[in-house]
């Protein structure tokens, strides 16, 4: 370590004067030691540093020191303002860098930490040459010019968020997720072009006063349609060069008064599209290559086809979209749930089509079937227009890979006359995977002592402040348990939406004892809508009632006494206009606040028209290894035709008591 200090010190000795002191390069061999490495009396010299090595929480919060921002984000005399990192790598330990959200350490080897920079002097930074992931608002409140993405990479929430001198990012080959308003109020940049891009989120491009045009030249997987386009005044051209697997819903396009064009070059698998909200000048989306589904295709000028019909445009369209899943399945991204369901039932079908004609074509549609989430080996069977293949060994090797999902007929057979003739169950505390759980949090000393409703709330907001509500999240890649999920969260240094927050929060709940459910709560355009919330209903033996729990918002619901009350009976006071509450610390991920005119009287209002619950609730609900004999049960309206679960319209029958 002596050897290490003498070599860094020695040459600024030599050269001399203020300019020796403000650059230089450092190894940090062994994490921490940057403190060392750098003497007092430079650190808030040197203005341009590379840093390479293994760096933990004490080098990184030094680091800071040196780009004028301290562990709290009070001003330092630092100057440094260029920094190189391609050589770095970041160790678990060390001090806290920052307090943001909640103390902050590094997370992984390849994931610049979460606020790194923030509030810093830095203008440059190059990153880790194997960065894979840039944490939650890793370089905002900077004062970056440009950027330089590695590829592959996952760019977290709020990532370059408020950086006023930002004026060019410079896009990899391929980016696995860009999240949450990654360049929220970066005035300068007036031009994105993207390459490949496996999942937008919702709000990624929010509140860009600058931008002009935004493309992308590759493959898309899916681009969310809440907000994601918000707040653009100057925004004239939105630009999709290559396939688009699929787009979220009615509302990607808000508040953008130049906008003009909004145009699709390359076929599109499913989109939700609906007509752009404060758009005077966007009349219709121009889609020049072939639409395979579209919710509302009124507001789509293009060649649409309807792919129940042959023709040699749906076919080559559906090559280039098979090309374009596999293409970004390949590059390991977790594509949503709505994509995969759709690319299973576009290629099964494709595979019918070409079973007599080109049988290696067929076989290679069917595998991306399975690939996609395909698992009825009975339909795969007896389905005559795969006839020509029966007797090809793959198919049999297809079959192997499906886990036994039965057929429709099956389903059919098994379907009860009515879905209030079974009781809804819950696992006892002691199974095994809840007894897992309770020993993983320690959820005793979380609950706490006391009354009942305080031990539900901890809990609650427990979930609410370790793992972020991140609405545009892919789906993790891991089974859907509470330990897993928060595993992943932490590891990944990301969020998790509304389902998986749900699903953290009902085995909390189960584990210590508590009847509990996660619901799924959706609007009456459910087909066309895909944004749904989920959940928690918690019983209370106290009150001898169930009562609603939302970690995504920290949010519960009294009536004007104070009483507690389950989405059956918010639905109903919303209906009839009758006085509600919703706790005043309502918020989102600490940030923006939640309001009863918000989060009542539109967000839900419009996501209780149905209500969905398993029939079985415990660890593992779904996903992997869950239960397959778990179906849901939505309650619906009277005379409502819903068909993706099985259905009720008795209210007492949905919120029993749990036996």
């Amino acid at each position: 370590m002596r050897k290490m200090l003498f070599t860094l010190v020695l040459p600024l000795f030599l050269l001399g004067g203020s300019a020796a002191a403000r650059r230089t390069t450092v190894v940090v061999e062994v994490p921490g030691t940057l403190p060392q490495l750098i003497p007092a009396a430079d650190k808030y010299r040197i203005e341009s540093l590379t840093l390479k090595g293994r760096l933990d929480g004490t080098d990184l919060l030094y680091l800071r020191e040196m780009a004028g921002s301290d562990a709290r984000m009070q001003p330092t005399p630092g100057r440094l303002t260029d920094v190189d990192l391609s050589g770095a790598t970041f160790s678990p330990g060390g001090a806290i860098y920052i307090y943001k959200d909640a103390p902050q350490r590094p997370q992984g080897p390849h994931t610049l930490p979460k606020f790194l920079f923030r509030l810093t002097r830095v203008e440059r930074v190059v990153l880790p040459a194997r960065t894979d992931t840039i944490g939650v608002g890793a370089l905002e409140y900077a004062r970056l010019r440009r950027v330089v993405l590695p590829s592959n990479v996952y760019i977290g929430n709020y990532a370059f968020s408020n950086n006023p001198n930002l004026t060019e990012v410079v896009m990899p080959e391929y980016i696995s997720y860009v999240g949450l308003y990654v360049f929220d109020n970066c005035p300068r940049i007036a031009e994105l072009r993207f390459n490949h891009v496996g999942y937008v989120a919702a709000w990624a491009f929010a509140n860009m006063p600058g931008i002009e045009r935004i493309e992308f030249r590759g493959n898309l997987g899916h681009i969310d349609g809440y907000n994601t386009f918000l707040n653009c005044p100057r925004l004239r051209s939105v630009r999709f060069g290559g396939p688009v697997l699929t787009t979220g819903g009615p509302s990607m396009f808000v508040n953008c008064p130049a906008l003009t064009d909004v145009t699709f070059d390359g076929p599109v698998m499913r989109t939700a599209l609906g007509q752009a909200q404060g758009c005077p000048l966007l009349k219709k989306y121009q889609a020049n290559g072939i639409v395979a589904q579209g919710i509302d295709t009124t507001c789509i000028d293009g060649p649409g086809i309807d792919f129940d019909a042959e023709s040699a445009a749906c076919d080559d369209a559906l090559d280039i979209l098979l090309s374009a899943y596999g293409y970004l399945h390949g590059a390991t991204l977790s594509l949503p749930a709505f994509t995969r369901n759709t690319a299973a039932y576009l290629f099964y079908r494709q595979a019918t089509r070409w079973a007599a004609r080109a049988p290696q074509k067929a076989l290679a549609y069917l595998t991306s079937a399975v690939d996609a989430g395909f698992n009825d080996g009975a339909r795969l069977a007896a389905d005559s227009a795969l006839a020509p293949l029966h007797a090809h060994p793959q198919l049999a090797e297809l079959d192997s890979m499906m886990d036994g999902g039965d057929s429709y007929l099956d389903v059919l057979r098994a379907t009860p006359a009515y879905a209030g003739t079974m009781p809804f169950t819950y696992a006892a505390p002691t199974d095994s995977g809840l007894r897992r759980v309770r020993e993983f949090f320690n959820l005793d000393s979380i609950a706490g002592q006391g009354d009942e409703i305080s031990r539900i709330k901890r809990l609650m907001y427990w979930v609410h402040d370790h793992i972020p509500h991140d609405g545009g999240s892919s789906w993790p890649d891991c089974p859907y348990n509470a330990v897993d999920l928060y595993q992943v969260a932490q590891r990944d240094d990301r969020g998790l939406n509304c389902r998986f927050l749900a699903m953290v929060l009902n085995e909390m709940y189960l584990a210590v004892g508590f009847k509990a459910r996660f619901l799924t709560c959706q609007s009456k355009r459910y087909d066309s809508d895909p944004d749904c919330h989920v959940i928690n209903v918690v019983w209370s033996d106290s009150l001898r009632k169930w009562v609603w729990m939302d970690p995504s918002f920290a949010a519960y619901v009294t009536d004007e006494r104070g009483l507690l009350l389950h989405p059956g009976e918010v639905r109903q006071r919303l209906i009839d206009g009758r006085p509600l509450v919703l706790n005043d610390d309502a918020n989102w991920n600490h940030r923006t606040k939640q309001t009863k005119a918000h989060y009542l009287e539109e967000y839900m209002a419009k996501n209780l028209y149905l209500i969905s619950a398993h029939r079985h609730f415990g660890c593992q609900t779904e996903g992997r290894g869950a239960r397959p004999d778990n179906p849901e049960v939505t309650l619906v309206p009277q005379g409502f035709p819903y068909r993706n679960s099985y259905t009720t319209n008795d209210p007492d029958y949905f919120w029993q008591a749990p036996e």
